[in-house]
């Protein structure tokens, strides 16, 4: 017969919980959507330049998974990432403004505009917004 003392059950208990976390968090790292395709939204952000991410630096935000050119943009990141994140959570805004419906917006319809990144669903809304982007813009 097995005898077990607090100390053991506790210490089983935390290892049963450590476990679940990181078998969630690599569930979750799986199944979630990869935002811009893959690229870093820190280099598209502050050097206005398309730079893949690489697999060994991503982050979970919101749900999305964010890929980063090296841990440097990582780590701007996660210190503000609101700051990269894809305005109105990826989906077009000419579309959640003018017609109160959410329509995911694609890179490859994409933009910065005030040091926010932009994504829209076609070129016609990207060409709306660039006409006049004003009563589109988060603030």
């Amino acid at each position: 017969m097995f005898r077990f003392t607090i100390r053991d059950v506790l210490w089983l208990t935390v290892v049963i919980a450590l476990s679940t976390v990181i078998v969630h968090d690599r569930w979750a790292a799986s199944v979630a959507p990869l935002v811009l395709d893959g690229y870093c939204p820190v280099t598209l952000v502050r050097d206005r330049q398309w730079r893949r991410g690489d697999p060994q630096c991503q982050t979970l935000y919101q749900g999305r998974k964010y890929l980063f050119a090296s841990k440097t943009e990582q780590e701007l990141f996660q210190a503000a990432p609101t700051r990269f994140v894809p305005v109105y959570g990826g989906n077009d805004p000419v579309r959640h403004t003018d017609e109160k419906r959410e329509s995911p917006g694609y890179r490859s319809y994409g933009l910065t505009f005030n040091a926010r990144i932009y994504l829209f669903d076609s070129e016609e809304s990207l060409h709306k917004f660039a006409a006049n982007p004003a009563p589109y813009v988060q603030r």
